[in-house]
C-alpha cells in the first residue's frame, strides 16, 4: 500500500477500491471481500499500519536512507 492512497486501500486486505470515494461517502466498502468499515476509521487504520511497516519482523527497515546517511551525503556534497 503507498501511504497516499490510504482512503481508496482496505485496511482489512490492503486491496485498492476502484471507485472514487468522496468526501461525503461516510462508509467505505471493499469490494473483494466485502469489508465495511466507517471511512474515516479506514484512513486511521491505513495511516498506523504504515506507521508501522518499518518496524515489522522485529526490525527496523527503513531502506537505504538513515538520517546519518542522509546528512553524510549532504556534508560530502
Amino acid at each position: 500500500m503507498h501511504f497516499n492512497s490510504s482512503s481508496q486501500t482496505c485496511s482489512n486486505c490492503e486491496e485498492r477500491v476502484t471507485e472514487k470515494l468522496g468526501l461525503s461517502d461516510r462508509m467505505f466498502h471493499c469490494g473483494y471481500f466485502g469489508h465495511k468499515l466507517d471511512h474515516d476509521l479506514n484512513t486511521a487504520k491505513n495511516t498506523a499500519q504504515e506507521a508501522e511497516r518499518p518496524y515489522r519482523n522485529g526490525k527496523r527497515d527503513v531502506g537505504t536512507f538513515t538520517p546519518y546517511s542522509v546528512k553524510a551525503a549532504l556534508m560530502a556534497g
